[in-house]
């Protein structure tokens, strides 16, 4: 939702695929409910369950819709789980942290078994991807999933090389105010 009210979409539309925006907006939705639901007073009423399972999903159509969020998932399951247990570790509260955990788990696991069933149904495995029907030289592709499953490994640390040096250069010319991330984050944790 961000990306898609800033100018800089207009300048990054070219570079990015389109399940960017789709996939950054759900990840956007999850991790702000997450937060939300982890500084909610009424932790046990079904309204925070419904957030709790609704923010989970979310992350889970993230995560499905690009493999790549799955650094960020984990990384907001990360905080919301410490800050889940961090708050206060009474043992008669450890039943109602563990149903927050399996709801959790829950609407994280609906589209990751949607996706699986789907490569099951149309590819007849659950670990096929379409990346396996595409025609394509294994040089042309900046996605290294594409070349280790179509078994071009011999490019892979060239590609590996390749991103490294041109990605950044291409997210700080696109998105510039991501230089502002790390001292953000600093100040966020000192305060």
């Amino acid at each position: 939702i961000f990306l898609l009210f800033t100018p800089i979409s207009v300048v990054m539309a070219y570079r990015i695929y389109m399940s960017d925006y789709a996939s950054s907006a759900f990840l956007f939705l999850g991790g702000v409910g997450l937060i939300l639901s982890s500084k909610s007073r009424e932790k046990s009423s079904v309204g925070h369950y419904m957030l709790i399972w609704c923010s989970s999903l979310f992350l889970g159509i993230a995560l499905v819709m690009r493999l790549t969020n799955g650094l960020a998932v984990l990384f907001l399951l990360g905080v919301y789980v410490w800050f889940l247990f961090g708050n206060d570790s009474a043992v008669d509260r450890t039943k109602r942290k563990l149903r927050l955990l399996l709801i959790l788990g829950f609407g994280l696991s609906g589209p990751i078994v949607g996706l699986l069933l789907y490569n099951r149904i149309v590819f007849g495995n659950l670990f096929a991807t379409g990346y396996q029907l595409q025609v394509i030289r294994p040089q042309d592709t900046t996605f290294i999933v594409q070349q280790i499953v179509r078994g071009y490994w011999s490019n892979v640390p060239e590609t590996i090389l390749r991103n490294l040096t041109v990605f950044p250069e291409i997210l700080l010319s696109g998105i510039p105010w991501l230089i502002l991330v790390p001292p953000a984050l600093i100040w966020g944790f000192r305060n």
